[in-house]
């Protein structure tokens, strides 16, 4: 089993570095407020976290309220019903459907994801899920926004320290104090 997991990392680094060759992207510092286009990312875990995830939305669609906000969410359950909150607009759900064999989106949806310009991608997942990080990896966003956590630093622009304890809404909080101190260009 470990000899299989190797086989897919060393695959699905192969795969991102063969995409990330062909997809370019332009960084940009930006306010939270000149953000037109955001995509937030995150696991499901449970409703509660769900609630947590939908609230911290909302605190930056209030400092934003001109932006277009985004949701992916990482559903890695194979045995359980999808959830019904998991059903609604604006929600690119990434599941055990939309994986390949070597547990990486597959090419229709990182289509779909790569034809985005997104101005802003902020990760808010705490854990590390293959498909996540290697979607966040090969996404065009102007900044790319994350926990600063060990072995994320090559898929972020801006990453948010975390103190012991801490939860979304002080990630979400640290997160739009940041974007709202930077200069415009």
């Amino acid at each position: 089993m470990n000899l299989l997991i190797k086989i897919q990392d060393s695959i699905a680094k192969h795969q991102l570095r063969r995409i990330k060759s062909e997809y370019e992207r332009t960084r940009s510092l930006l306010r939270l407020n000149e953000a037109k286009k955001i995509l937030i990312v995150y696991a499901w875990k449970d409703n509660s976290a769900y609630e947590q995830v939908q609230a911290s939305i909302r605190i930056m669609q209030a400092e934003s309220p001109k932006a277009h906000i985004e949701q992916l969410c990482y559903y890695r359950f194979r045995d359980k019903k999808l959830p019904e909150a998991l059903i609604q607009k604006n929600l690119i759900l990434l599941n055990r459907h939309r994986l390949n064999l070597f547990g990486l989106p597959k090419k229709a949806l990182l289509t779909i994801l790569l034809e985005k310009n997104y101005d802003l991608l902020a990760d808010f997942t705490f854990n590390d899920y293959k498909p996540l990080l290697f979607t966040i990896s090969v996404i065009r966003a102007k900044l790319k926004t994350g926990p600063d956590l060990p072995g994320r630093k090559e898929y972020y622009d801006l990453m948010i320290g975390l103190r012991e304890g801490d939860k979304l809404k002080d990630f979400t909080q640290n997160l739009i104090h940041y974007l709202n101190i930077f200069k415009s260009n």
